[in-house]
């Protein structure tokens, strides 16, 4: 599969509701350092990125049948995935040293350039797939994220990694054939590394290493192995909202929403000179940035004015989800296509695998033995941690076959227990026999393979 991208997203990349195609930290667009945003989070003595968005054709390259591996690879820096909108999809990381890109400043959509102009990602793009054209402010995106979850939905399909296999956004369904929508929780719990990055805890949450699990989806009902954009879930399952230090608040569209614009504020001059002075908003007074020590403070203590005269509907619209490391493609899972990727956006080289996967999986069969020239109905139990995972509940396998003789009436309860009945024939050979389960996937076969589980008498 090709997807093809100009290095320009579907939407204006925008920082406090102002254009930066052109640009991060510039005259032109406002200087957001001179409004104490910045990259340190140390108001007007911070550095930002002085980096435009340039247009540059890429042409990336995923495997059509992608495989899984039991064993995951790393990721390197660069491009990983692809946006549906031809915009790459990073790992978390920045520099070698697996610096976190969390303290960087994005856009209103969660994307940035990196020094040579490539817009990217490397958190949930939440203008990708989950919003329409219209301006939503980032309380509206997180009550989208909690509607999914009343309603048992699922995020979008936002793109595709470089091996091939699916990245959806936040809200998933877990491989238990309940298909309630919740926050997926990602399993780097654990204590910091060097880099300050959380490690991996196996169980912890519901994503492997690489940050993906296998589950059904809307397109792949089946289920499959994906990746996850992850955020944090609240302790009641909905998205932790909170103030994010390092992302410029678009006050002018926030006023907008709640019919309280000030007419000047259509100028950006007029717009970004406010937000420095102050500015009144209803008859009250707001403080501007030039009375506090960096922009999130700023926002603090005009939510707190907000909350005080009667406005507590607005200042509720800064409300922000907060992302889980590692937020996007922490490991690869497959193997990504050969040169990847053409363009600016990075490359990866890796060869395709077969579409075929293959593992043990096979736990028991209950009872072990049947007579020859006999029908006997068998319960067998897979293996819950098999790799690789396991089928969704619902999904019954294409072929299961005892010593070569083929189950019917297989029925399967739950994810590790299947059932059905096997008719022996009469001139069958006595002994051990070979058990085969074969479950079809829109990605290829899974079979699994037991020996020495059950005997022919």
């Amino acid at each position: 599969m090709i997807i093809t991208g100009n290095g320009v997203p579907n939407y204006i990349p925008s920082v406090m509701g102002i254009d930066v195609s052109n640009g991060w930290n510039t005259a032109a667009n406002g200087d957001f350092q001179s409004l104490k945003l910045s990259e340190e989070n140390l108001g007007a003595s911070g550095g930002n990125n002085p980096n435009q968005v340039v247009a540059a054709e890429e042409v990336f390259r995923v495997p059509l049948s992608p495989v899984y591996n039991s064993t995951a690879t790393d990721t390197s820096l660069g491009t990983v995935g692809a946006g549906l909108n031809g915009i790459p999809v990073y790992n978390p990381f920045e520099d070698a040293q697996e610096t976190a890109a969390y303290g960087r400043i994005f856009s209103g959509c969660c994307g940035h350039p990196q020094r040579n102009g490539v817009y990217h990602y490397h958190k949930y793009p939440t203008c990708l797939r989950l919003l329409k054209d219209d301006w939503k402010s980032e309380k509206d995106k997180c009550d989208k994220i909690d509607s999914l979850l009343v309603s048992g939905g699922h995020s979008p399909l936002l793109g595709f990694a470089a091996d091939g296999w699916p990245i959806y956004g936040p809200v998933g369904w877990r491989n238990d054939g309940n298909q309630t929508g919740v926050i997926l929780k990602t399993s780097y719990t654990g204590t910091n590394d060097s880099a300050g990055n959380a490690l991996f805890v196996e169980g912890s949450g519901d994503l492997d290493e690489c940050n993906g699990l296998v589950s059904p989806t809307p397109e792949f009902p089946e289920g499959i192995y994906h990746y996850v954009m992850s955020i944090e879930a609240d302790s009641d399952g909905t998205v932790l909202r909170y103030l994010n230090p390092h992302f410029g608040y678009d006050v002018r569209n926030t006023l907008n929403k709640h019919n309280l614009l000030p007419l000047s504020w259509s100028d950006d001059s007029a717009y970004l000179a406010a937000l420095k002075s102050g500015f009144t908003v209803n008859g009250v007074s707001v403080a501007g940035t030039d009375s506090y020590t960096t922009f999130v403070k700023f926002i603090e203590g005009m939510q707190s004015t907000l909350n005080a005269n009667a406005m507590s509907a607005v200042a509720s619209e800064f409300q922000t989800m907060q992302i889980a490391y590692p937020y996007t493609i922490r490991k690869y899972r497959g193997t990504p296509f050969a040169s990847g990727v053409s363009g600016t956006g990075g490359s990866t080289a890796n060869s395709v695998g077969e579409n075929n996967t293959q593992g043990t999986g096979i736990v028991s069969i209950s009872p072990s033995a049947g007579s020859v020239a006999n029908t006997v109905s068998v319960t067998i139990t897979l293996d819950g941690n098999a790799q690789p995972p396991l089928p969704p509940a619902n999904v019954t396998p294409s072929s299961v076959q005892i010593g070569g003789v083929a189950l019917t009436g297989v029925a399967r309860s739950n994810t590790t227990t299947l059932t059905g009945s096997l008719a022996i024939p009469s001139n069958s050979s006595r002994g051990s026999q070979a058990v085969t389960i074969v479950f079809a996937t829109p990605n290829g076969n899974i079979q699994l393979n037991g020996t020495g589980l059950f005997s022919f008498q």
